[in-house]
């Protein structure tokens, strides 16, 4: 099992270090208990394997993490992130080719639409 951590700043507007640090300690025991072996990954600029939390990363670039994906195929991927990409992709712009479960941290926002002429 994959685990990738979106470790930007922009995080940090939506969760808490230390609710997120949570999040990853419940997916972990879940995976224990299914025996699964879990990789952890942040990812920022960089995807750094055991990467620390510390939600100073300046951009998100989900080319890394697409890319690790990637070259791991039949594993199950999960991305943790509040969706904001600083790179000039989003994540839907790359092609991948194994599941990827996604997690979206942060609140909501619900905004009427409306279309003129």
């Amino acid at each position: 099992m994959n685990v990738f951590i979106d470790n930007s700043k922009s995080i940090a507007q939506a969760v808490s270090i230390e609710d997120l640090e949570s999040y990853v300690d419940s997916i972990r025991t879940w995976g224990e208990a299914k025996d699964y072996k879990t990789n952890l990954y942040t990812f920022g600029q960089e995807l750094r394997k055991n990467g620390t939390i510390d939600l100073s990363e300046t951009s998100t670039r989900y080319d890394h993490v697409v890319n690790r994906i990637n070259s791991t195929s039949n594993h199950f991927n999960l991305i943790l992130t509040d969706g904001q990409q600083s790179h000039g992709f989003r994540l839907s712009d790359f092609d991948i080719e194994s599941p990827v479960s996604l997690v979206g941290l942060g609140e909501s926002s619900y905004q009427d639409i409306s279309i003129e002429n």
